[in-house]
Parts: C-alpha cells; structure tokens; sequence
C-alpha cells in the first residue's frame, strides 16, 4: 500500500475498539517504514492513552530504541502529557548522535517546568554547537522567561545567583508547528528556498532527475 493509504489503515485502527485493534497495531510499530510505524504508535498511544503500561512502553521506546525516529516519535507523543515519566530518556537523548532527538529532547524538557531541568539545560550548553545549541537556549528561555542567549558561564552565573528563590513561570501557548519528519520544527534566523536555518555549516547539493 502507498504512504496514503497505510496512514489511513492506521487511523481507522485507532477508532476501532481497543482490543480489536491493539494487535494489528502492535504489529504495525515493527514495521521497516519507519513514518508508518511512528503513526502507529502514536494510535496506539490515543487508543491507550488512560493505561499506564502504554505510557511505560513509550518511556522505554524514547530511552532504549535503536531506531532514532522511533525515539522521537515517543518523545513527541508524551512530551506534552507524560513528560516526566521520561525524564531518563531526556538525560540520554540530549547527547544522541542524532540532532533531531537532541532537539525533541530539550523541547521535552520545557514541560516538566522545575528547576532540575534548568540545571541540566545549563550543563549542556557548552557540549552543543549550532542549530541545536540555539535550541538548547530557547528552552531555557522557555522555562525561566529570561534570555542570555548560548553563553554557558553567562546562564551559569545568573542561574547560580536566583536558583533557589526563583518562580518558574508557567509553559506558554505556542503556534502550532508544522511536522518535520518526526522532529519538533524549530524557529531559525535565515531561510532558504523555504527552510528554515540556524546551524553554523549549512551544505546544499543539488540534486537533478
């Protein structure tokens, strides 16, 4: 079946009843098309959301799965519900290989809203370069209301300075983003043909039919 109609199948699933179309799902989130099996476990997800055990096999998928789309797809599905219960997967995922798990990672860490958080954001800034050290900023930005930029001894000094007394503000509401396989699309200053930039090395290759 094409792309289409795979997505389809899918989201007809999630509106069956749970115990009929729990196994075909199951099923489905071992597929070799990775996007298939990310929108599978996101219906599972839906069909399941009030079980634990659901919530539990997300966590684990986000912390151990050596498919790095899967992992952000887990990440994705609990960052705004479940965020907490994958606070191990956030430690490990910050330093993924992969700058679209870093990037969930660190959007993930934005709602768990405590100062644990700010701590390890903070940590990491001087281990992040480009695209995802601006993003590793922007959600301390996120989570304190101040700005200070990627400057690690900068956040450092401040953090160290209010830490204790400081009120975290709540999440704020933002603009829906759009899908950018898998990954959380990030704001960026430059554009090109459409795509956002905000990495120190950008290479483009053209690539002709």
């Amino acid at each position: 079946a094409d792309d289409v109609t795979a997505a389809a199948a899918v989201q007809a699933l999630a509106r069956q009843p749970r115990e009929a179309a729990e196994e075909p799902l199951r099923e489905l989130r071992r597929d070799k098309d990775l996007h298939l099996a990310a929108e599978a476990l996101e219906a599972h997800y839906r069909l399941a959301k009030d079980d634990p055990a659901i919530t539990a096999e997300l966590a684990e998928i986000a912390l151990k799965s050596r498919k790095w789309q899967l992992r952000v797809a887990a990440m994705e599905i609990l960052l705004q519900r479940d965020a907490a219960a994958m606070r191990p997967a956030l430690e490990r995922n910050v330093a993924h290989e992969k700058a679209p798990v870093r990037s969930v990672a660190y959007e993930a860490f934005t709602w768990l809203r405590d100062r644990e958080s700010v701590d390890f954001i903070i940590a990491r800034l001087e281990h992040e370069e480009g695209r995802t050290l601006f993003e590793a900023s922007e959600a301390l930005t996120d989570l304190t209301d101040f700005h200070w930029g990627t400057n690690h001894e900068r956040w450092k000094s401040w953090w160290g300075k209010v830490r204790e007394g400081y009120p975290l503000p709540p999440k704020k509401a933002k603009a829906k983003k759009k899908k950018n396989s898998g990954a959380a699309a990030p704001r960026y200053a430059s554009r090109f043909y459409g795509l956002d930039i905000d990495s120190k090395r950008v290479a483009f290759e053209s690539i002709s039919r």
